[in-house]
This record gives C-alpha cells, structure tokens and sequence, in this order.
C-alpha cells in the first residue's frame, strides 16, 4: 500500500507573512524613527541660520569697531557714542597696567610703550548686547593727562 501524506492546511497557515500586530508595530517604530530625524534636521537648520545671522552681527559689529580705532580718538570731534541703524553704541578707553616686576625684587621695570583697552559695547534692536575689547600699544605721553581725565574711565 501507498503511504501517501497529504499536506495539512492548517500547519502552514500563519507561515506566509507577516500578522497585521506586525506590521502596526513596525510602521510606528519607523514614524517614531522618521519623526525624532526631521526634528533634528529642523533644530540643525535653524541653528544654522542663527548662528549664520550671529557671525553677520560680529563681523558688521567688528568692522565697525576697527573703523572707529582708526581714527585718532584725541580728536575733538570724535564721535565716543552713537546710534547704528537703530542700534546703540558706546566706545570707552581705558589704561591697561604695562608695570612688570622683576621676579627678584620689589623694583618696578617701566616699560618704553603705554597699553590702553578699548571697549566698544554694542546693544541691538532685539536688546542683544555685545562687547569686543581690543588692546592698542602706544609710545609714552599719546594720550595727555588732561585727555585722560575727561575720557578714561
């Protein structure tokens, strides 16, 4: 005799593909996945563009401070304050100390050249501040002692 087995349908059923729990599970994993990319994608691209409009804000602010510290500050008619495009801003002078001391005593060196720190404080219509500091070296007796008076700080 024939020992003839027939397949049983009910052993492969299930077998084939994937149960309708599956494939929901998988297609909230990859909204959850696709969902946390775009956000940080929008976050990358938008601190871009800040920090693209804040390096514009310091170079502008930079250029103009250069401009300033070109001019000769003893100037009667030099302009210590102003108003750019509606932003305010403020120049100051001040003595840096240059006195060293020698390492082996209490004396004093006196150094042949006089250093000042400029500070130009900038504030914007968004009520950002800014402050850059630059240092200038000059020869003894640049600025006068009256000078000194009415302007440093």
């Amino acid at each position: 005799m024939f020992s003839h087995q027939v397949p049983c349908l009910e052993q492969n059923q299930g077998k084939e593909g994937f149960t309708l729990i599956e494939v929901l599970v998988s297609l909230v994993i990859t909204g959850m996945v696709v969902t946390v990319f775009f956000q940080i994608l929008s976050a990358g691209i938008r601190l871009e563009f800040s920090s693209a409009g804040r390096t514009g804000e310091i170079v502008e602010l930079r250029q103009v401070f250069s401009t300033l510290i070109s001019q000769d500050v003893r100037a009667d008619d030099f302009q210590w304050q102003g108003e750019l495009d509606g932003d305010f801003w403020l120049l100051r002078v001040e003595e840096a100390e240059t006195l060293r001391t020698n390492a082996d005593s209490e004396t004093f060196l006196n150094l042949d050249s006089e250093l000042y720190r400029y500070v130009f404080e900038y504030t914007g219509k968004d009520a950002r501040e800014w402050t850059l500091v630059r240092y200038v070296q000059y020869e003894p007796g640049f600025f006068s002692e009256d000078f000194k008076r009415i302007h440093f700080q």
